[in-house]
């Protein structure tokens, strides 16, 4: 029982994920003059994919959910309908130097996986360790 609801916990953000691009496909379908381009299909096929691999490795789910969810966060794929994004910069001297677009609920989804999925986000990152040790 403890571990089912563990597991809830963490799929949280892939449960908001889902329910968002369902709610961007309605709209986009629905309103007339919308365009879809390919961010939005590219963010539905890796939903299908998440969603598949989910019920074959939960670990591995979860981590294609925060690609996903640093996809969307940098405009590389589209989960709202109306994509609203900051970009922030700073001059030195003449120099403009400026941050990537920012989506904002991309990426307070994403602070949220990052809370919740911690443990598998520490274990990744020993694993990578690991792998670059033997190289």
């Amino acid at each position: 029982m403890e571990k089912t609801v563990k597991q809830v916990i963490k799929l949280t953000p892939f449960l908001i994920l889902c329910i968002q691009i369902a709610y961007c496909w309605y709209d986009l379908l629905t309103v007339e003059d919308s365009f879809i381009t390919i961010k939005y299909y590219l963010a539905l096929a890796l939903l299908i994919i998440n969603t598949g691999i989910y019920f074959w490795k939960f670990e591995r789910g979860l981590l294609l959910t925060g690609i996903i969810l640093v996809l969307s966060t940098f405009s590389l794929i589209h989960i709202t309908f109306e994509v609203a994004t900051n970009s922030f910069y700073i001059q030195i001297g003449s120099l403009k130097i400026s941050t990537p677009d920012i989506h904002g609920f991309s990426l307070l989804v994403l602070i949220g996986y990052c809370i919740v999925n911690y443990n598998i986000i520490k274990m990744m990152r020993v694993k990578l360790a690991l792998l670059l040790k033997k190289l």
